[in-house]
């Protein structure tokens, strides 16, 4: 009764990875009411969404409506090929239960000044289990509606069966004080691959981030039981420098980078030290969290998801001339490193030079975040004319091997590793 079930819904529920936006844009939030949207493995806040093929572990998803009611959310699940486009197998083949199921655990945030409902789910649960590895897709709507599209978020199944061994390599030309390169090994002792050149790839992400993650990347030649990936010219990352910090954990104490916090019309009001231009500076190594954020308060001392307050942060930019025919937004994980409208920042000139500004609601806690320029001209953002790149700089890379033997219809994620550019 279960599978017949589980088939009648997949006749109607069915949805595609690439319904509603492409392979950089996944990790979305549609919905203007949704904040704060965290996915991880469950209890480990700094990590990659990854859940082992036997579901012995667990990924949780949650985030807070700003309406501050009940909604029905249902989500569904969907398996994707190593490039994020659609598998083609039907639901009951790469899951166990309802392909859509509605999400039954949510608090009301309390003693805040701000009303929200915090919502939360774990995968895999009764209700879903999976029993094939590689890339996922989870979707969340309003009503089960898919014209009331909440958000989409990536997560991955993995059966580590392969190891996978990172070497740093030092950037050569141009590149040489800006990027970080390096190559890697696949060890296949033991396991058969017919034609690993076509059968074996991988994507790499630096950071966590897919917006520049590097997708179906092949070896470069075989050598004894090793698969080599050692293709530079893919294998190169921007360097960066270590991120932007911010602290948001109390509204009664500043801190370091806060000028100012007073008690607003409708929340608190916190104003930042202005920032300035870094793309000319000196490297300066300090500890950073990779552009990620925390949940975290010092005002209460339990359940920082209900009792941290959501604060209206404003963020300034030091700069004698606006920047000609470009944008600057803010951005980081808690913006999808997307460049959104709602973090676009506007110039203002004053005697003194000018500078760029934007204030937007953040949630207590701790925050990392940098400027990106945008020029007209150009389809892609500019990470570096803001910020710069250093080719020492700590960034974090995790690489996933896929396998898809002759006549397979999905990718397999058959080996996984995370490592820091400092250990290497």
């Amino acid at each position: 009764m279960r599978i017949l079930i589980s088939l009648l819904f997949s006749l109607f529920f069915v949805i595609s990875c690439e319904a509603q936006t492409s392979e950089k844009t996944i990790d979305t939030v549609y919905a203007e009411n949704i904040s704060t949207v965290i996915f991880t493995k469950t209890g480990l806040p700094m990590t990659l969404p990854i859940i082992d093929v036997k579901n012995r572990t667990n990924v949780t998803v949650s985030f807070d409506d700003m309406d501050g009611d009940v909604k029905r959310y249902v989500y569904q699940v969907e398996l994707c090929n190593r490039d994020w486009t659609p598998t083609t197998l039907e639901y009951n083949e790469y899951a166990e239960g309802f392909p859509e199921s509605k999400i039954i655990t949510y608090k009301p945030g309390y003693n805040t000044l701000l009303p929200f409902m915090h919502y939360t789910l774990t995968l895999p649960n009764q209700d879903v289990r999976f029993i094939k590895s590689g890339n996922y897709l989870l979707k969340v709507y309003e009503d089960g509606s898919k014209k009331k599209a909440v958000l989409t978020r990536r997560f991955m199944i993995v059966e580590p069966t392969l190891g996978v061994s990172p070497t740093l390599s030092t950037a050569s030309g141009s590149k040489y004080n800006t990027h970080q390169e390096f190559s890697f090994n696949v060890l296949a002792k033991n396991f058969n691959v017919g034609n690993p050149m076509l059968e074996i790839s991988a994507s790499v992400l630096q950071n966590n981030r897919w917006d520049v993650a590097k997708i179906n990347v092949t070896p470069k030649y075989i050598q004894g039981d090793n698969i080599v990936f050692d293709d530079r010219d893919v294998l190169s990352f921007q360097a960066g420098k270590e991120f932007r910090f911010l602290d948001l954990r109390s509204y009664r104490i500043r801190t370091e980078r806060i000028k100012k916090i007073e008690r607003g019309a409708e929340t608190w009001e916190a104003y930042l030290y202005p920032d300035v231009d870094r793309s000319g500076q000196v490297y300066i190594k300090y500890k950073d969290i990779n552009g990620a954020f925390l949940i975290l308060t010092n005002d209460e001392t339990e359940e920082p998801d209900l009792r941290s307050e959501y604060m209206q942060t404003h963020f300034a930019l030091l700069r004698h001339d606006s920047i000609e025919d470009a944008s600057v937004y803010l951005v980081g994980k808690f913006t999808d490193w997307q460049l959104k409208e709602e973090y676009k920042m506007n110039y203002h000139e004053v005697k003194q030079g000018g500078f760029y500004e934007v204030s937007t609601l953040l949630k207590q806690g701790v925050y990392n975040y940098q400027y990106v320029v945008k020029n007209k001209k150009d389809t892609q953002p500019d990470f570096a004319a803001l910020e710069g790149d250093w080719y020492e700089a700590e960034n974090e890379y995790t690489i996933f091997v896929y396998y898809r033997p002759f006549g397979a219809r999905y990718d397999r994620i058959i080996g996984v590793t995370t490592f820091s550019s400092a250990q290497l």
